[in-house]
């Protein structure tokens, strides 16, 4: 496994999930970049945080994976296992500006709540 390995899957016409695994952060937050980069103009993104380590870098590079979407109408969630992880997320306020998720079904739910659409299972 690289340092960071970045898995890119629709789930629905208007949803995409960027899985990540392995470390975010300065010396792999280039690769997430890009990856956010290219899912900017999607209507929800799904970033997947199965991560075991975050820094500075990774966190700037999250909210500023979550300002592309929303500068382009869109909308995004985090899901977040990693009880590490969780907490620099939870100290860093970044829970009070985007949605934090157990799974990527709940993730799904409630981008459903914020946009207003119905999942179509």
């Amino acid at each position: 496994m690289t340092v960071l390995d970045i898995d890119r899957k629709r789930l629905d016409d208007n949803t995409v999930l960027l899985d990540l695994k392995g470390y975010l952060d300065a010396f792999s937050v280039t690769d997430f970049r890009h990856a956010a980069a290219e899912n900017k103009t999607v209507p929800k993104l799904i970033i997947n945080l199965d991560t075991t380590f975050l820094d500075s870098a990774g966190l700037n590079a999250l909210v500023g994976a979550v300002r592309q979407v929303r500068e382009h109408r869109g909308e995004a969630a985090v899901v977040c296992t990693h009880p590490r992880i969780t907490r620099v997320l939870d100290t860093s306020g970044f829970d009070r500006v985007v949605t934090l998720s157990k799974t990527v079904d709940e993730a799904r739910s409630a981008l459903e709540l914020v946009t207003g659409e119905v999942l179509a299972n």
